[in-house]
């Protein structure tokens, strides 16, 4: 039972420490988003920022699609 015990312990430490390196990562670098190209029937010049937009939120940035998405929706009324 205290082997059973102890491979508990050092799996979820592992999957602990591993969850922390996950988080690592930093966002504020340079993006490299791909293209995107997503007709919208917006002002054609905000098409880039709605595209830029899409793009973050498939990179899971949401916080900051949700910035462009709002940014998109001023610039165009």
């Amino acid at each position: 039972m205290q082997v059973r015990s102890a491979w508990l312990l050092m799996i979820a430490t592992l999957v602990a420490h591993g969850l922390g390196f996950a988080q690592a990562h930093d966002h504020t670098a340079s993006e490299n988003l791909g293209t995107v190209k997503f007709s919208v029937s917006c002002n054609s010049a905000v098409q880039p920022q709605f595209n830029r937009a899409v793009a973050l939120m498939h990179s899971f940035q949401f916080a900051r699609a949700i910035e462009g998405f709002q940014a998109t929706l001023m610039t165009d009324a």
